[in-house]
């Protein structure tokens, strides 16, 4: 709902909403008293951050034309990567310096556990962004669909009807892509949960030295995918158009999956965090990359809601099956919680096929999608 709103009203003004939103229930979280209080706190920072990549999304192709709309993206996403590293690196010094808080002279709240407080820094800054976030210069839409037909626009209930046609008739270029990268996404998730569980359990590594080890090795690679991937694609547009986004995908997809099937081989700690590292640089580098290659072949009234299906599929089918997946191999296929290493080799060995293969299924119709955004502005 909200990115069928993104998609008729201005964008900048929903993303700041959201923001306030999600920071203030933050705050909740943070002030919570039981566990229906935290749940329903978490809930609404869900439905305060479900604002924000739709919308974006949208405005950023509205403000950057087919070429450098992926290095855009890549910038835009690497607020991701950088911020979770920042939270894996970061987030255990955070507690330990909360805790040194006195509280005995705070009124009304009471006493808060450091995890509470956690909660309280984490939900100020997005109070304060929201500010020029509303006040940000909302683009001229480009790229609408009643502008290449020169008809007139629909009424709200037609918006609804002429999106979910034009996504039902394009299906197989935007599940292949969808697939593919919801396949990805459950192997990384899978590595980003269970990589240092594995150090510990085979290496007997001290969680601290694997959050700090991890947390950097993150930050940096997965930035610096990020970064490649937009400057790659926007390298080669010229030679390929857009058949250059399901060609590089594949490459990144195949190279990931060797990457981490070697990480899962390796048999040292020093090799892994070699290999999770190249492995995470790969994956990473499709996050840009991806979202600008839905943004291209969609037109505007429908990019926010294209890109919410997109999301969902990413939540539901990546982030929600990669974790069980590597749980029930460990558990159900070598019978032992020290196996971490090896179910981790087998998810790359299964998954990365999986995604090359719905990738191939819609590269050859994506190949021939009519553009929607501009040349140039």
């Amino acid at each position: 709902p909200i990115a069928y709103l993104a998609d008729r009203y201005r964008r900048t003004r929903i993303i700041a909403v959201g923001v306030v939103v999600w920071s203030i229930m933050t705050w909740v979280c943070g002030l919570a008293r039981s566990y229906f209080q935290l749940f329903v706190g978490r809930i609404g920072v869900g439905v305060g951050e479900a604002a924000l990549a739709p919308a974006a999304y949208s405005l950023l192709s509205d403000t950057f034309d087919r070429q450098r709309l992926p290095k855009a993206m890549a910038v835009f996403s690497t607020g991701s990567t950088l911020g979770t590293g920042l939270a894996v690196v970061l987030g255990g010094q955070l507690l330990k310096w909360l805790g040194t808080i006195d509280q005995s002279g705070w009124p009304l709240i009471g006493h808060l556990a450091d995890w509470q407080l956690a909660f309280l820094v984490a939900g100020l800054p997005g109070l304060l962004l929201a500010i020029p976030i509303w006040r940000y210069l909302e683009p001229v839409r480009r790229g609408l669909l009643q502008q290449a037909a020169q008809t007139q626009p629909p009424a709200a209930r037609g918006r609804l009807r002429l999106a979910a046609a034009y996504l039902w008739q394009a299906r197989r270029r935007y599940l292949g892509l969808f697939g593919a990268i919801a396949a990805t996404t459950a192997l990384s998730s899978a590595f980003i949960l269970w990589f240092p569980a594995a150090l510990m359990r085979s290496y007997q590594l001290p969680v601290a030295t694997v959050g700090l080890q991890f947390g950097l090795i993150f930050m940096v690679f997965a930035t610096a995918g990020v970064l490649a991937g937009g400057w790659l694609v926007a390298r080669l547009w010229p030679r390929w158009g857009l058949r250059t986004y399901p060609r590089v995908m594949a490459g990144a997809i195949a190279l990931a999956g060797i990457a981490y099937g070697l990480t899962g081989l390796a048999g040292t700690p020093g090799w892994a965090l070699v290999g999770v590292g190249v492995a995470i640089f790969f994956t990473q580098s499709l996050a840009g990359i991806c979202i600008t290659a839905i943004q291209l072949i969609t037109p505007n009234e429908m990019r926010a809601q294209a890109s919410a299906l997109f999301l969902l599929f990413v939540n539901l089918l990546g982030y929600g099956l990669g974790a069980p997946i590597v749980g029930a191999l460990t558990d159900f296929v070598f019978h032992s919680e020290q196996a971490l290493f090896s179910a981790l080799a087998l998810s790359a060995a299964l998954l990365t096929p999986l995604a090359l293969g719905c990738l191939w299924w819609s590269a050859g119709t994506y190949g021939r999608a009519e553009v929607f955004v501009a040349a140039d502005h």
